[in-house]
């Protein structure tokens, strides 16, 4: 999956562009901005891309604002993660299992609770790929 390489460019775009103009959020919210639609993508409609980076690092919970969708996106109470703690935890990883082990290992986060809620959804898309998966 290259759910990394879309968090990285979804938080660095948002970061500059955020400092080069505060209009870029047109509704105030620091936590949207550049790719924020993807967050609204429910776990079937995942294949490659998932926004888990961003939801580790974000402080906004698309399941509450697009709780209206059937099924709803998946629910994200993780936050305040740093780009270079996600990268810290992927290191050396090749599953994702040991990417959220790895954060709640290495990292004290108040939120960290909740991570296997998030990681579910990964291990959902994950049978998205997989043509012999069981429904």
């Amino acid at each position: 999956m290259e759910s990394w390489a879309e968090g990285v460019e979804t938080i660095v775009t948002n970061d500059r562009y955020r400092n080069l103009s505060s209009s870029y959020f047109d509704d105030g919210n620091d936590d949207i901005g550049w790719n924020f639609l993807r967050q609204r993508d429910r776990v079937f409609e995942m294949n490659e891309y998932t926004p888990i980076v961003t939801d580790l690092v974000d402080n906004y919970n698309q399941s509450i604002e697009y709780g209206y969708l059937n099924p709803r996106p998946p629910m994200d109470r993780v936050r305040n993660y740093t780009l270079q703690q996600v990268q810290n935890a992927l290191n050396n990883c090749r599953t994702v299992d040991c990417w959220e082990r790895n954060l709640r290992n290495y990292y004290h986060n108040s939120s960290e609770q909740h991570l296997n809620e998030l990681f579910d959804y990964m291990r959902g898309v994950l049978n998205n790929n997989n043509p012999n998966k069981c429904d």
